[in-house]
């Protein structure tokens, strides 16, 4: 009569599932505890099919397996325990890729690679990799033999030459390097290293020829929600590293070096991105004792743009730069996206190589671009131009990713 109801409801959700055995099967060429590396959950663990679309993720980034189908079988759960198989299909084992592009940092570029996944039926991985750019040309060897802790758990050992060709320097070495990794939970990741190296540089008119035995720390960490087309998250990385010259080295130096980015997402379609790089030297040989490769410059695709890449840093007498001892790079960037899969940017940029910090030595630009998500990552393009120079110019830069 009063048009209303009372009512009372009563929830039971039942008893709580738990994981029972998980078991591989498809790959009879990899050994268990390594397909076990990429399993995020446990037996008696709390059941959870966001834990098994993880594991599924896990294999397919591997690129060594082109389908995975992941079975739950709640049917036959005892004692609320649910057994779950993971179907695996292998992909090729030995695989030759071969590629071309273009990029403002490296010019047109052709790369080759060949890589086995799972060298000796042991999930070892052996990749060699040619490049050849009017800028940079390498051939590298990587040897990476995996750790049974998690996917990001390993050991690398990796050899090469490398040469660059730029309007600041000229350079080329051979390097030899052992890294030991370790992964953690969330995205982070530490690692160990020793590297060796033989370099022979050209900077500013005088040659530098050195080898050096240089061991260091590298921690990083990574969380966006998607590693394509990502809508909010940050990543970091910091190394420490450092040679002596009683030890291999003609040199005495030590290096503190670090990155960040962090994007958010605004309303209305909008994101703001903010990136820092800094780099710092303590040395005890002039700058013109130290190769190249162990000097900062700034400008480029990934640094200020509307700057050439690696052309700004400390001048010598003649007006030719040199690079410093230190690094310090800041960018915003306020970027739009519209339906499909298209967006534009605006941006600011600020920063320089310098040997003693002075804010009037940074270098400062502005610019916009057009941004078009693929499968890969965006293709970018950006129009910038230099702010506070007597002759300000603009330049064009291009690529693809997003440079973390």
């Amino acid at each position: 009569q009063e048009n209303s109801a009372v009512l009372e409801l009563t929830l039971d959700p039942g008893p709580r599932y738990r994981f029972g055995d998980i078991s591989l099967e498809g790959a009879p060429n990899y050994p268990e505890r390594f397909l076990r590396r990429y399993v995020t959950v446990r037996p008696q663990e709390t059941f959870s099919y966001d834990s098994l679309s993880d594991t599924q993720r896990n294999f397919l980034d591997s690129d060594r397996f082109r389908n995975v189908v992941v079975n739950t079988r709640k049917g036959e759960a005892r004692d609320y325990q649910v057994p779950v198989s993971i179907q695996l299909e292998p992909s090729s084992r030995k695989r030759l890729r071969p590629g071309i592009g273009y990029g403002t940092d490296t010019g047109a570029r052709i790369s080759l690679r060949y890589q086995d996944v799972n060298l000796w039926h042991k999930g070892h991985e052996l990749e060699l990799e040619a490049l050849l750019a009017e800028l940079r040309q390498s051939g590298t060897a990587s040897y990476i033999l995996p750790g049974y802790r998690n996917v990001d758990t390993m050991f690398a050992l990796r050899g090469g030459y490398q040469r660059e060709d730029l309007d600041t320097y000229d350079t080329e070495f051979l390097f030899a390097e052992a890294e030991r990794m370790v992964g953690y939970t969330q995205g982070r990741q530490s690692s160990v290293y020793l590297r060796y190296q033989l370099e022979k540089s050209t900077v500013g008119g005088e040659s530098v020829d050195s080898g050096f035995l240089m061991p260091g720390f590298r921690y990083s960490q990574v969380r966006f929600d998607n590693p394509v087309r990502p809508n909010k998250g940050y990543r970091y990385r910091f190394e420490a590293r450092g040679t002596y010259s009683g030890l291999l080295s003609d040199i005495t130096l030590g290096q503190v070096l670090g990155e960040g980015n962090l994007l958010v997402r605004l309303p209305w379609r909008n994101f703001i991105h903010l990136r820092v790089q800094f780099g710092a030297t303590i040395q005890d040989d002039p700058l013109e004792n130290i190769p190249a490769s162990l000097r900062f410059f700034a400008g480029g695709d990934h640094s200020v743009r509307g700057y050439g890449y690696q052309t700004l840093g400390p001048r010598n007498d003649d007006g030719e730069v040199v690079g410093g001892k230190h690094l310090l790079v800041g960018s915003v960037e306020l970027e739009h996206r519209f339906t499909g899969n298209w967006a534009m940017a605006a941006f600011f940029d600020v920063g320089n190589a310098f040997n003693r910090f002075s804010y009037s030595n940074a270098a400062r630009s502005a610019g916009a671009g057009g941004r078009y998500y693929t499968p890969v990552g965006p293709v970018r393009l950006d129009v910038a131009r230099q702010l506070g120079e007597d002759d300000p110019s603009w330049r064009l830069h291009v690529g693809i990713g997003f440079g973390w």
